[in-house]
C-alpha cells in the first residue's frame, strides 16, 4: 500500500507539473553538475545541451600504520589523477515546464586495474527531472535524488580545498584500518539506489523533500536475476543471513530553511533516513531496520563560513562476515564500509557522527579546517565500540575560471578495542591505526 501511495503521489504530481505554466526560475530545485556548479535553468523557450568535466591530479606524502609488514614495504610518495563526465541537458517547453537530465560517466576506481584497463569508463549516477516554480520538482534516478542527500547542510568538511576527508587525497591511504573518511549523507556511493524525489519550491526560506526507494538496486534492476536470490534487488526474504543485511523501502524527508539575519546568512536543515531490511527465513540472523536522523547547520558572514552537522540512529559504519557451515550464522569478521544495518545478534550500539569546521574567503583564496567523530558499533563480536577522528586543513586558489590549486594535510585516527584492524577478526593487536597525508593538486573543470 505504501508503495501504491508513492507512485500515485508522483504520478499526480507529474501531471500537475506538465500543466504549469511560468517561465520563472525553479528556487529550490537545481539540477546537479558537481564539476562546475549548478547551471542556470531556462527563462525561456528551448533546449542547452551540456558536457562539463573534471580533471585531477594530486602529488602526496603519506604516513600510516600498517604498510610495513612481513610480506612487503610501501615509499611515502604517491600520485593520483582521475578525470569524470557529465553529460546532460536542461530545457524548458512553451508552458514554462522545466525538464533534463544528466549522466556521470567516470573512470574505474584504482585497485587492481592497470594499462588499458585503468581507462575504462564506466556510468557512475544518472537522474532525470521535471519542474515548475510553483509546484516544485520530481527528480528520477540514481544521483542526488535523495532527500538527505540532496539537502544536508553543515558538512564544512566537503567544502573546504577537494574536500578534505570526503575528497580526493584518502584514495592515498593503503586499505581501510587506519582510513578514518566515512559521511554517510554525502556518501555517492552509498546514496545511489535507484530512486524517485519531490522537492518543494521555497516559501519564506522553507522547503522540503521527500524520497523512496524499493531496495538497495540501481541502474539495471532484477534484469541479471534468474532465479531468486542474493542477485534480486526485490528479494523480500532471505535463508542468508548475509542477505537480511540488506536495505528496503528507503525513504527519506528533510526540511530546510535558507534565509539571512541581518549580514548573516543561514542554511538549516534536519531529516530523517529510514529503512527496512530483508526478513530472515529459517536459520538466518535477522537484522534491524536502519532509523537515523540528521541536523545540520551553517552560517556566513564576510568570508567566514561556520558550521556542523549531527547524526544519530540505529546503524552500522561495518558490514559483517559470518562463518560457514555449522557456524554459519556467527560473526567472524567485518570490515570498513558504508551504512549498513545492525544484526540482532551480539552488541548494536547506536551511530553517532557530529562535525564542525570553519573556512574563509577572500578573492580567489579559500582557507578553512574541520573535525569529525564517528561513534559506531563496528564489530558486533566484541564489547567494544569502534571510533573515527577525522582532521582536515586545506587552502585552494584559483588561477582562472576552471583553474585551481589546493593544498590539503588530513591526519585521521581509527580504533576498535579487541578487534584486529588489519583482518577484522577479534584480536588484542592492532586495535588502533593513524594516518596522515600531505598533498598538493590541481583542478581542471569545464
Amino acid at each position: 500500500m505504501r508503495k501504491v501511495l508513492f507512485a500515485g503521489a508522483a504520478l499526480g504530481a507529474l501531471t500537475m507539473l506538465g500543466g504549469q505554466a511560468s517561465a520563472q526560475r525553479v528556487d529550490a530545485a537545481q539540477p546537479y553538475a558537481p564539476s562546475a556548479g549548478s547551471p542556470t535553468l531556462r527563462t525561456e523557450p528551448g533546449v542547452q545541451v551540456r558536457l562539463a568535466g573534471r580533471y585531477r591530479f594530486f602529488a602526496g606524502a603519506v604516513s600510516q600504520d600498517f604498510d610495513d609488514t612481513a610480506t612487503g614495504k610501501t615509499s611515502a610518495v604517491d600520485f593520483l589523477d582521475y578525470a569524470r563526465l557529465w553529460p546532460g541537458f536542461d530545457a524548458m517547453a512553451a508552458n514554462g515546464l522545466q525538464y533534463g537530465a544528466q549522466l556521470e560517466i567516470r573512470m574505474q576506481d584504482g585497485g587492481a586495474a592497470r594499462g588499458n584497463n585503468r581507462g575504462s569508463l564506466i556510468y557512475r549516477r544518472m537522474y532525470g527531472y521535471a519542474a515548475t516554480p510553483t509546484m516544485g520538482e520530481i527528480r528520477v534516478g540514481s544521483g542526488q535524488t535523495g532527500a538527505v542527500e540532496r539537502m544536508y547542510t553543515g558538512h564544512i568538511m566537503g567544502a573546504i580545498a577537494s574536500g578534505l576527508w570526503d575528497g580526493d587525497v584518502p584514495p592515498m591511504i593503503i586499505g581501510s584500518s587506519s582510513n578514518a573518511a566515512t559521511y554517510w549523507y554525502s556518501a555517492s556511493g552509498g546514496n545511489n539506489q535507484t530512486k524517485i524525489g519531490y522537492f518543494s519550491p521555497r516559501f519564506a526560506g522553507f522547503d522540503f523533500g521527500l524520497s523512496y526507494a524499493p531496495n538497495n538496486g540501481n541502474f539495471g534492476g532484477d534484469a541479471g536475476c534468474s532465479t531468486v536470490g542474493s542477485s534480486c534487488d526485490r528479494l523480500s526474504e532471505s535463508s542468508s543471513t548475509v542477505d537480511t543485511l540488506k536495505m528496503r523501502n528507503l525513504m527519506e524527508a528533510m526540511a530546510r530553511y535558507r534565509g539571512t539575519l541581518g549580514p548573516v546568512a543561514l542554511n538549516v536543515s534536519g531529516g530523517v533516513y529510514f529503512a527496512d531490511t530483508v526478513g530472515a527465513m529459517n536459520a538466518a540472523v535477522a537484522s534491524e531496520n536502519v532509523r537515523l536522523y540528521v541536523l545540520g547547520a551553517q552560517a556566513s558572514v564576510a568570508g567566514f563560513t561556520f558550521g556542523g552537522i549531527v547524526t544519530t540512529g540505529q546503524a552500522n559504519y561495518a558490514s559483517q562476515t559470518f562463518g560457514t557451515g555449522a557456524n554459519s550464522n556467527s560473526i567472524v569478521s567485518r570490515s570498513f564500509s558504508g551504512l549498513n544495518p545492525l544484526t540482532t545478534v551480539g552488541d548494536d550500539d547506536d551511530l553517532l557522527t557530529w562535525q564542525v569546521g570553519l573556512s574563509y574567503t577572500t578573492g580567489p583564496y579559500t582557507v578553512g579546517a574541520a573535525y569529525s567523530q564517528n561513534l559506531y558499533e563496528g564489530s558486533q563480536a566484541v564489547a567494544s565500540n569502534a571510533r573515527d577522528q577525522s582532521l582536515g586543513i586545506g587552502a585552494s586558489y584559483t588561477v582562472a575560471p576552471g583553474f585551481s590549486l589546493f593544498a590539503e594535510y588530513l591526519y585521521g585516527r581509527r580504533k576498535e578495542a579487541g578487534v584486529d584492524l588489519t583482518t577484522g577478526t577479534a584480536g588484542n593487536r592492532n586495535n588502533a591505526g593513524d594516518a596522515s597525508v600531505f598533498a598538493i593538486g590541481t583542478s581542471f573543470n569545464w
